[in-house]
């Protein structure tokens, strides 16, 4: 998990050395995994980057929830970002 200052320090080497996500002048496609409150995918997003967002919640809110491991929760994520991708490509 990433916790707020981790985002800030990433935020702080993206907007300080961009050829780090952009070595070839522009992003790549970006696919953010447990965005949460998409604080990286908007500051992305804002540089020019095509990026796709995704977040399951808290587990508490789902009915399996002491079912849903880690990896199942993950899955479920990749699961619901690919189907977005495939609807809009």
């Amino acid at each position: 998990m990433i916790h707020a200052n981790d985002s800030l320090h990433l935020a702080h080497h993206i907007l300080n050395y961009p050829s780090l996500l952009r070595p070839a002048g522009r992003f790549p496609p970006i696919l953010e995994l447990g965005s949460g409150t998409g604080f990286l995918s908007i500051l992305l997003a804002e540089l020019g980057a095509d990026v796709i967002a995704s977040d399951l919640g808290d587990a508490e809110e789902e009915e399996d929830s002491d079912r849903r491991t880690p990896l199942a929760r993950l899955q479920a994520n990749v699961l619901l970002s690919m189907s977005i991708i495939y609807k809009y490509s």
